[in-house]
């Protein structure tokens, strides 16, 4: 019974010693991984960084875009006074007004066009640019 005991006891130790290896394998291993997430939080940093950069860029174009769009607001303005004119020169029976309105209401729909399409291709690229950070 005695060498039962024994046999038990070096197996247990056995047991813990292999337990032992491989908790210590584990936790190599852990910590490699550890060290590439590292690696890797660190170029995703670098790569938020080259965002950042860029994204400042956008808000400087951002901001000229405010200014042209400041500009067509005004123009705009200008277009409903001419408008205004045009419809009470429309009302009096001028043929000539109704030509002319004709070419103001087709240069007003151009400019709304081209309204329009720079707003869906700026946010467009707001859309990618914010994509690309995410």
């Amino acid at each position: 019974m005695e060498k039962n005991q024994r046999s038990k006891g070096c197996s247990s130790e056995a047991t813990l010693n292999q337990f032992g290896q491989a908790i210590a394998e584990l936790r190599v291993e852990v910590a490699g991984g550890f060290a590439r997430l590292g690696e890797r939080l660190v170029r995703v940093d670098e790569r938020l960084a080259g965002v950042d950069e860029r994204l400042a860029g956008v808000d400087g174009r951002l901001a000229g875009m405010d200014g042209r769009l400041a500009g067509m607001d005004e123009r705009l303005a200008g277009v409903d006074e001419q408008f205004a004119a045009a419809r009470q020169e429309i009302r009096d029976g001028d043929e000539q007004t109704r030509s002319q309105m004709r070419l103001l209401i087709d240069s007003v729909r151009d400019d709304v066009r081209i309204f329009a399409e720079a707003h869906i291709a700026l946010e467009q690229r707001l859309t990618t640019l914010d994509r690309r950070a995410h």
